[in-house]
Protein backbone atom coordinates (compact mmCIF):
# COMPACT_ATOMS: atom_id res chain seq x y z
CA UNK A 1 0.00 0.00 0.00
CA UNK A 2 0.72 3.59 -0.86
CA UNK A 3 2.20 6.41 1.86
CA UNK A 4 2.04 10.01 0.82
CA UNK A 5 5.96 10.21 1.80
CA UNK A 6 6.35 7.18 -1.13
CA UNK A 7 3.84 9.11 -3.02
CA UNK A 8 6.02 12.38 -3.30
CA UNK A 9 9.24 10.52 -3.50
CA UNK A 10 7.95 8.60 -6.77
CA UNK A 11 6.34 12.00 -7.91
CA UNK A 12 9.86 13.68 -7.97
CA UNK A 13 11.59 10.90 -9.19
CA UNK A 14 9.30 10.94 -12.20
CA UNK A 15 9.31 14.50 -12.79
CA UNK A 16 12.78 14.84 -12.34
CA UNK A 17 13.31 12.29 -15.13
CA UNK A 18 10.82 13.69 -17.55
CA UNK A 19 13.13 17.13 -17.32
CA UNK A 20 16.10 15.48 -18.56
CA UNK A 21 14.88 12.54 -20.94
CA UNK A 22 11.49 13.83 -22.12
CA UNK A 23 9.09 10.96 -22.62
CA UNK A 24 5.31 9.94 -23.24
CA UNK A 25 6.22 7.14 -20.42
CA UNK A 26 6.07 10.27 -17.43
CA UNK A 27 2.63 10.47 -18.34
CA UNK A 28 1.63 7.38 -18.23
CA UNK A 29 2.57 6.41 -14.97
CA UNK A 30 1.29 9.88 -13.64
CA UNK A 31 -2.18 7.83 -14.72
CA UNK A 32 -1.34 4.68 -13.13
CA UNK A 33 -0.74 6.29 -9.95
CA UNK A 34 -3.45 8.63 -10.06
CA UNK A 35 -6.11 5.26 -10.57
CA UNK A 36 -3.80 3.80 -8.15
CA UNK A 37 -4.44 6.89 -5.31
CA UNK A 38 -8.23 6.80 -6.83
CA UNK A 39 -8.61 3.59 -5.59
CA UNK A 40 -7.41 3.71 -2.19
CA UNK A 41 -8.45 7.04 -1.14
CA UNK A 42 -10.68 5.14 1.26
CA UNK A 43 -7.49 3.11 3.63
CA UNK A 44 -5.43 6.85 2.81
CA UNK A 45 -8.21 7.90 4.91
CA UNK A 46 -8.39 5.36 7.10
CA UNK A 47 -4.31 5.78 7.96
CA UNK A 48 -4.79 9.24 8.63
CA UNK A 49 -8.09 8.70 10.68
CA UNK A 50 -5.50 5.91 12.72
CA UNK A 51 -2.99 8.32 13.31
CA UNK A 52 -5.77 10.94 14.75
CA UNK A 53 -7.27 8.34 16.85
CA UNK A 54 -3.88 7.06 18.34
CA UNK A 55 -2.82 10.58 19.44
CA UNK A 56 -6.65 10.61 20.77
CA UNK A 57 -8.07 13.33 18.59
CA UNK A 58 -10.90 11.50 18.16
CA UNK A 59 -12.98 14.45 16.36
CA UNK A 60 -10.46 14.91 13.45
CA UNK A 61 -9.90 10.97 13.75
CA UNK A 62 -13.59 10.32 13.38
CA UNK A 63 -13.96 12.84 10.43
CA UNK A 64 -11.46 11.10 8.47
CA UNK A 65 -13.06 7.62 8.79
CA UNK A 66 -16.51 9.02 7.68
CA UNK A 67 -14.72 10.27 4.88
CA UNK A 68 -12.87 7.07 3.93
CA UNK A 69 -16.24 5.34 4.64
CA UNK A 70 -18.75 7.61 1.83
CA UNK A 71 -15.83 6.90 -0.82
CA UNK A 72 -17.54 2.80 -0.28
CA UNK A 73 -13.51 1.66 -0.90
CA UNK A 74 -12.64 0.55 2.57
CA UNK A 75 -13.73 -3.36 3.69
CA UNK A 76 -16.03 -4.73 6.31
CA UNK A 77 -13.30 -4.66 9.43
CA UNK A 78 -12.80 -0.56 9.11
CA UNK A 79 -16.67 -0.12 8.31
CA UNK A 80 -17.14 -2.19 11.75
CA UNK A 81 -14.63 0.34 13.64
CA UNK A 82 -16.26 3.27 11.49
CA UNK A 83 -19.86 2.10 13.01
CA UNK A 84 -18.71 1.60 16.49
CA UNK A 85 -17.31 4.89 16.56
CA UNK A 86 -20.66 6.15 15.51
CA UNK A 87 -22.45 4.57 17.95
CA UNK A 88 -19.83 5.50 20.65
CA UNK A 89 -20.24 9.31 19.67
CA UNK A 90 -23.75 9.11 18.79
CA UNK A 91 -23.87 9.77 15.41
CA UNK A 92 -27.15 7.27 15.04
CA UNK A 93 -27.73 7.97 11.55
CA UNK A 94 -24.22 7.25 10.38
CA UNK A 95 -24.39 4.17 11.89
CA UNK A 96 -27.45 2.74 10.94
CA UNK A 97 -26.37 4.12 6.91
CA UNK A 98 -23.42 2.24 7.66
CA UNK A 99 -24.86 -0.80 9.03
CA UNK A 100 -27.40 -0.96 6.07
CA UNK A 101 -24.59 -0.55 3.46
CA UNK A 102 -22.93 -3.89 4.85
CA UNK A 103 -25.76 -5.53 5.23
CA UNK A 104 -27.04 -5.28 2.08
CA UNK A 105 -23.76 -6.46 0.29
CA UNK A 106 -23.22 -3.17 -1.73
CA UNK A 107 -19.88 -3.46 -1.34
CA UNK A 108 -17.16 -4.97 -3.71
CA UNK A 109 -15.44 -6.79 -0.57
CA UNK A 110 -17.10 -10.41 0.00
CA UNK A 111 -18.59 -10.46 3.34
CA UNK A 112 -17.61 -13.53 5.63
CA UNK A 113 -19.91 -15.08 7.76
CA UNK A 114 -18.44 -13.88 11.37
CA UNK A 115 -18.64 -10.06 9.70
CA UNK A 116 -21.94 -10.02 9.23
CA UNK A 117 -23.18 -11.37 12.57
CA UNK A 118 -20.43 -8.60 14.22
CA UNK A 119 -22.37 -6.08 11.95
CA UNK A 120 -25.80 -7.67 13.41
CA UNK A 121 -24.52 -7.55 17.19
CA UNK A 122 -23.75 -4.08 16.27
CA UNK A 123 -27.17 -3.42 14.66
CA UNK A 124 -28.52 -4.32 18.11
CA UNK A 125 -26.57 -1.63 19.77
CA UNK A 126 -28.27 0.94 17.49
CA UNK A 127 -31.64 -0.53 18.10
CA UNK A 128 -30.92 -0.54 21.83
CA UNK A 129 -29.27 3.61 21.68
CA UNK A 130 -32.42 4.17 19.48
CA UNK A 131 -35.01 3.24 21.90
CA UNK A 132 -36.17 -0.47 21.10
CA UNK A 133 -34.05 -2.16 23.36
CA UNK A 134 -36.28 -5.20 22.95
CA UNK A 135 -35.70 -5.20 19.11
CA UNK A 136 -31.86 -5.05 20.04
CA UNK A 137 -32.10 -8.16 22.44
CA UNK A 138 -33.70 -10.30 19.99
CA UNK A 139 -30.86 -9.71 17.53
CA UNK A 140 -28.13 -10.67 20.11
CA UNK A 141 -30.63 -13.32 20.90
CA UNK A 142 -30.58 -15.02 17.33
CA UNK A 143 -26.81 -14.37 17.05
CA UNK A 144 -26.84 -16.41 20.60
CA UNK A 145 -28.44 -19.55 19.19
CA UNK A 146 -26.54 -19.02 15.99
CA UNK A 147 -23.18 -19.75 17.91
CA UNK A 148 -21.80 -16.97 17.70
CA UNK A 149 -19.60 -15.35 20.83
CA UNK A 150 -16.53 -13.67 21.56
CA UNK A 151 -15.93 -11.19 24.26
CA UNK A 152 -17.43 -7.90 22.98
CA UNK A 153 -20.71 -9.88 22.48
CA UNK A 154 -20.83 -11.49 25.53
CA UNK A 155 -20.02 -7.93 27.02
CA UNK A 156 -22.36 -6.44 25.14
CA UNK A 157 -25.49 -9.16 25.23
CA UNK A 158 -25.20 -8.89 29.17
CA UNK A 159 -25.19 -5.29 29.45
CA UNK A 160 -28.43 -5.52 27.33
CA UNK A 161 -29.72 -8.00 29.71
CA UNK A 162 -28.81 -6.26 32.82
CA UNK A 163 -30.47 -3.30 31.54
CA UNK A 164 -33.83 -4.72 30.43
CA UNK A 165 -34.13 -6.26 33.97
CA UNK A 166 -33.23 -9.89 32.98
CA UNK A 167 -31.63 -10.45 36.07
CA UNK A 168 -31.51 -14.24 36.14
CA UNK A 169 -30.24 -14.68 31.92
CA UNK A 170 -28.17 -11.76 32.17
CA UNK A 171 -26.39 -13.51 35.20
CA UNK A 172 -26.46 -16.84 33.49
CA UNK A 173 -24.57 -15.44 30.48
CA UNK A 174 -22.16 -13.19 32.09
CA UNK A 175 -20.96 -16.33 34.28
CA UNK A 176 -20.82 -17.89 31.09
CA UNK A 177 -18.85 -15.15 29.10
CA UNK A 178 -16.58 -15.17 32.21
CA UNK A 179 -15.27 -18.72 31.58
CA UNK A 180 -15.10 -17.80 28.49
CA UNK A 181 -12.68 -14.82 29.20
CA UNK A 182 -11.96 -14.23 33.04
CA UNK A 183 -10.35 -11.04 31.98
CA UNK A 184 -12.95 -9.43 29.98
CA UNK A 185 -13.31 -6.14 31.78
CA UNK A 186 -16.56 -5.76 30.98
CA UNK A 187 -18.07 -8.91 31.63
CA UNK A 188 -16.68 -8.28 35.18
CA UNK A 189 -18.46 -5.05 35.50
CA UNK A 190 -21.47 -6.72 33.91
CA UNK A 191 -21.69 -9.43 36.97
CA UNK A 192 -20.55 -6.72 39.67
CA UNK A 193 -23.55 -4.43 38.41
CA UNK A 194 -25.66 -8.18 38.55
CA UNK A 195 -24.64 -8.66 41.78
CA UNK A 196 -25.24 -5.32 42.96
CA UNK A 197 -29.25 -5.35 41.85
CA UNK A 198 -29.67 -8.37 43.21
CA UNK A 199 -28.06 -7.04 46.77
CA UNK A 200 -25.46 -10.31 46.69
CA UNK A 201 -23.04 -8.04 47.89
CA UNK A 202 -20.37 -11.01 48.38
CA UNK A 203 -20.29 -12.03 45.25
CA UNK A 204 -20.16 -7.75 43.88
CA UNK A 205 -16.98 -7.70 45.43
CA UNK A 206 -15.62 -10.97 44.57
CA UNK A 207 -15.92 -9.93 41.24
CA UNK A 208 -15.19 -6.29 41.59
CA UNK A 209 -11.74 -7.49 42.82
CA UNK A 210 -10.75 -9.22 40.19
CA UNK A 211 -11.80 -6.26 38.06
CA UNK A 212 -10.20 -3.86 40.00
CA UNK A 213 -6.46 -4.64 39.13
CA UNK A 214 -7.57 -4.85 35.03
CA UNK A 215 -7.15 -0.86 35.48
CA UNK A 216 -10.23 -0.05 34.47
CA UNK A 217 -11.12 3.19 32.13
CA UNK A 218 -15.01 2.98 32.08
CA UNK A 219 -17.34 5.35 34.94
CA UNK A 220 -19.49 2.47 35.51
CA UNK A 221 -16.64 0.29 37.25
CA UNK A 222 -15.86 3.57 39.93
CA UNK A 223 -19.64 3.69 40.21
CA UNK A 224 -20.66 0.47 41.03
CA UNK A 225 -17.05 -0.10 43.25
CA UNK A 226 -18.56 3.19 44.91
CA UNK A 227 -21.92 1.38 45.23
CA UNK A 228 -19.68 -1.23 46.91
CA UNK A 229 -17.66 0.88 49.89
CA UNK A 230 -21.16 2.83 50.05
CA UNK A 231 -22.19 -0.57 51.41
CA UNK A 232 -19.31 -1.39 53.66
CA UNK A 233 -19.65 2.14 55.14
CA UNK A 234 -16.51 3.06 53.92
CA UNK A 235 -18.26 6.96 52.93
CA UNK A 236 -14.45 8.50 51.67
CA UNK A 237 -13.25 5.67 49.85
CA UNK A 238 -17.15 5.82 48.13
CA UNK A 239 -16.73 9.81 47.41
CA UNK A 240 -13.48 8.91 46.34
CA UNK A 241 -14.59 6.01 43.24
CA UNK A 242 -17.65 8.34 42.76
CA UNK A 243 -16.27 11.59 41.64
CA UNK A 244 -13.58 9.40 39.95
CA UNK A 245 -16.60 7.81 37.83
CA UNK A 246 -17.85 11.91 37.12
CA UNK A 247 -14.83 13.00 35.91
CA UNK A 248 -14.38 10.31 33.41
CA UNK A 249 -15.81 10.85 29.74
CA UNK A 250 -19.47 9.39 29.63
CA UNK A 251 -19.95 8.06 25.82
CA UNK A 252 -23.64 7.17 23.72
CA UNK A 253 -22.60 3.26 24.93
CA UNK A 254 -22.23 3.73 28.45
CA UNK A 255 -24.38 2.21 30.34
CA UNK A 256 -24.75 4.60 33.09
CA UNK A 257 -25.81 8.26 33.12
CA UNK A 258 -23.92 11.14 34.78
CA UNK A 259 -26.95 11.86 36.51
CA UNK A 260 -26.83 8.02 38.58
CA UNK A 261 -23.59 9.05 39.09
CA UNK A 262 -24.47 12.84 40.64
CA UNK A 263 -27.58 11.11 42.70
CA UNK A 264 -25.10 8.90 44.35
CA UNK A 265 -22.72 11.44 44.91
CA UNK A 266 -25.66 13.60 46.53
CA UNK A 267 -26.43 10.37 48.82
CA UNK A 268 -22.85 9.84 50.24
CA UNK A 269 -22.93 13.83 50.77
CA UNK A 270 -26.23 13.10 53.24
CA UNK A 271 -23.89 10.59 54.69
Amino acid sequence: MFNRKSIYLFLAATLLFDLFFITPVYYVIIGVLLVLLFINRGLIYTFRANRYLLNKDYIKGYALLHRAFNTHTIPPIVISGYIFLSLKYNYLDNAKIAIDYVLSNKFTYKLKDTQRKNILSQQGLYLWKNGDLKAGLDIFRSLYIEGFWNSNFYGSFGCLLYLNGDLTKAEELCLEAYEYDNNDKITLDNLVAIYIATEKWDKAQEFYNLLEPLSPAFPEAFYHGAQLAMYRGETPEAKKLALKADLLPMYNLSSISKDEIQILLNKLEDI
